[in-house]
């Protein structure tokens, strides 16, 4: 950690990959509390002041509030995926009733996770950095085929493919309906 001097308070510049991350997941929880708030994007000026940084600050982590948001997004997914595929890899028997609990829980009762994804899924084309929508898509692509194949194990009825189109329309299903609910 290195300390920047200037006119205000001193600063302390993340150096090390580790201070890095750790900024940067500040700043997403940061955004995280402004959405759950306002229930809509915060500005980076707005984002910065309530992670305690500067807005210069905020922008060497995001491009955009756009980007900063998608990477929110990415994290709620995470966090789901992670949840489903680890579920899915046991051999305990997989029901209808253990992924409606897990989406319950990580999406449903989430008071940000089906807002934020309507809210991305808006987004216009060029909002996020090519780098990010890459980054955000390969992801996302991961997880799916790993939970598609493990419905596709554990609900042999489903045909090579269908777990990731079960997956995805059951996403859009869900953040459609939510969207009605919030019009």
């Amino acid at each position: 950690v290195v300390r920047e001097s200037g006119g205000g308070r001193p600063r302390v510049r993340a150096v090390d990959g580790e201070d890095k991350e750790a900024r940067r997941q500040a700043i997403l929880d940061a955004a995280e509390r402004l959405f759950a708030e306002r229930h809509e994007l915060a500005n980076v000026a707005d984002v910065a002041e309530a992670a305690g940084l500067a807005k210069g600050t905020v922008y060497l982590y995001f491009q955009t509030k756009e980007e900063m948001y998608l990477a929110l997004h990415l994290r709620h997914e995470e966090v789901f995926f992670t949840a489903l595929i680890e579920r899915l890899q046991g051999e305990a028997p997989f029901r209808f009733e253990d992924i409606h609990a897990l989406a319950r829980r990580h999406m449903i009762d989430d008071p940000t996770h089906m807002a934020l994804g309507a809210c991305c899924i808006g987004f216009a084309p060029n909002a996020v950095p090519a780098e990010a929508a890459a980054n955000f898509q390969s992801r996302l692509v991961g997880w799916l085929l790993t939970a598609g194949a493990g419905l596709e194990r554990h609900l042999p009825r489903l045909a090579p493919g269908e777990g990731v189109r079960l997956l995805k329309h059951s996403y859009a299903l869900m953040i459609g309906l939510h969207s009605l609910r919030h019009e």
